[in-house]
């Protein structure tokens, strides 16, 4: 399985509605940018952020994902402090000693919003990454330093080098990475960070609440980009086939990060690589130029 080194370019653009029209975007940004196809093993990553409205991947498209994506599949996400129904508050610190509650919490996510019947119906795996890591799980982090440092350089959080699952380090190499990730876009084009592809990966840190990271949050977020961008040939898909977050201080959806409109049955869908150009071609549907956000550039920088 050919590394990112060497691949080219590829990004498409479609109105997805059916799983056979995703398979066929995906093919193309596949074979366009170098890598084989069909795939044999895909690691999904979603966004399990959040189960606030339009804010995570849901039940219907991971449906529609888990069949138009060939071969052997795994999910993969960590706890998130996001991620809950209220009663107790996660902090960096407390984490572990929450954790039996957070497995509830998740429980009650898969629950109520369909996603746990969609996975079992499938029978696809699915690795929790801080189950994995704080269990024991965890793959050699030397092994995981001298792959990355040699591949994509040293990174400013040497702790992630710890936190990735044996599970999916033994797939390294022979795995496809599919970053798929929520479309949520911002009402205007500045600040330093956004939700697209390239954030998407910041969810494999396994500590549930990554507050302490958000201290120069683009440099965090492509630390674990460049670790999981070491291990596996990805695909970024940034998706709102059924519904997608238009940012607007004004938006029916109020969070304790902002509010967002809802915009639903869009059938939009992104593909490709690498992930920043992915990102800049969803803000350009928006009439967006992300190209001057501080995570573009630092993205673009390590060739992510």
């Amino acid at each position: 399985m050919a590394w990112q080194e060497n691949r080219k370019p590829s990004v498409a653009t479609g109105n997805i509605r059916h799983p056979d029209e995703l398979s066929t975007l995906l093919e193309s940004v596949s074979r366009a940018s170098g890598l084989p196809y069909p795939w044999e093993t895909t690691v999904i990553k979603p966004n399990w952020f959040s189960p606030g409205p339009a804010n995570y991947t849901g039940a219907s498209t991971l449906d529609l994902v888990l069949q138009a994506v060939p071969g052997h599949k795994l999910l993969v996400e960590s706890h998130s402090c996001g991620r809950n129904y209220g009663g107790r508050e996660v902090t960096p610190s407390n984490g572990r000693d929450l954790l039996p509650w957070i497995r509830e919490q998740e429980e009650l996510f898969f629950g109520r919003t369909g996603l746990g019947e969609v996975i079992r119906r499938h029978g696809v795996e699915y690795v929790n990454a801080t189950e994995e890591v704080w269990g024991g799980r965890a793959a050699p982090a030397d092994e995981v330093r001298q792959l990355v440092e040699e591949r994509l350089g040293p990174i400013g959080h040497p702790e992630l080098y710890e936190q990735v699952p044996s599970r999916l380090f033994d797939l390294r190499d022979r795995a496809i990475l599919l970053d798929l990730a929520k479309i949520k876009v911002p009402e205007k084009a500045h600040g330093d960070a956004f939700s697209l592809t390239v954030k998407n990966l910041f969810g494999l840190i396994v500590e549930p609440n990554r507050w302490d990271y958000h201290t120069g949050l683009p440099g965090s977020i492509v630390d674990v980009a460049c670790v999981y961008l070491s291990l596996f040939p990805v695909i970024g898909v940034a998706e709102g086939i059924f519904e997608l977050i238009r940012g607007n201080p004004k938006g029916e959806i109020s969070v304790p990060w902002g509010n967002y409109d809802v915009v639903r049955d869009a059938g939009l869908v992104v593909a490709g690589w690498p992930l920043s150009d992915v990102d800049l071609a969803v803000g350009n549907a928006f009439g967006l130029d992300l190209s001057a956000r501080a995570l573009v550039k630092l993205s673009r920088f390590r060739g992510i």
